[in-house]
């Protein structure tokens, strides 16, 4: 079975870091299990270091410099590092974003999961800029957490064979007489 190849967002690390339960910390064990391809680099490495001296995210008492770090030390040996990312992507409304783009497009993902809405607007065909990402690069979708595990489930029972029924041969094809 091919794995799906993917970057995650800084907020799905860091939602799957705080709660154990919810479709982030899913999408996290989906790395740990080796059923998918997750691509880092420094930049995404170091937003995630940042998060614990972010104002909004002091009343999580468990969020701290020594967790976060436990928690790459635990995830790097099922993610796969890029160190230089070549910035090709410049289309999000934040421009912080377009590292997710370009480390997307660098490994050849086929998803960025987050719940960013200034990345998740890139799906909507209703904006320019949306447009032109679409144009450029369809093979890339950018998925909420519960999406994504939506869509691996979907992709695990497309690519499972089906069972045979018991006491019937398999279908082998019908011969052709000549």
């Amino acid at each position: 079975m091919i794995r799906e190849r993917v970057v995650f967002d800084c907020n799905v690390f860091l939602q799957a870091l705080l709660s154990s339960r919810g479709p982030a910390f899913g999408c996290i064990e989906l790395a740990r299990a080796g059923d998918v391809a997750v691509f880092v680099s420094p930049y995404v490495l170091q937003e995630l270091r940042r998060t614990p001296q972010h104002p909004d995210l002091k009343r999580f008492s468990r969020l701290t410099a020594e967790s976060v770090e436990l928690f790459i030390v635990d995830l790097m040996p099922k993610m796969h590092m890029i160190s230089n990312v070549p910035e090709v992507f410049a289309g999000c409304r934040d421009a912080k974003d377009n590292h997710y783009i370009s480390l997307a497009i660098a490994t050849d993902s086929n998803f960025v999961v987050s719940r960013d809405n200034d990345l998740r607007d890139l799906m909507n065909p209703t904006g320019s800029e949306a447009r032109e990402f679409l144009r450029h690069y369809p093979r890339i979708r950018i998925l909420e957490p519960g999406a994504f595990l939506r869509e691996v489930a979907l992709s695990r029972t497309i690519d499972a064979p089906t069972p045979e029924l018991p006491g019937r041969e398999p279908d082998r094809g019908r011969e052709i007489e000549r």
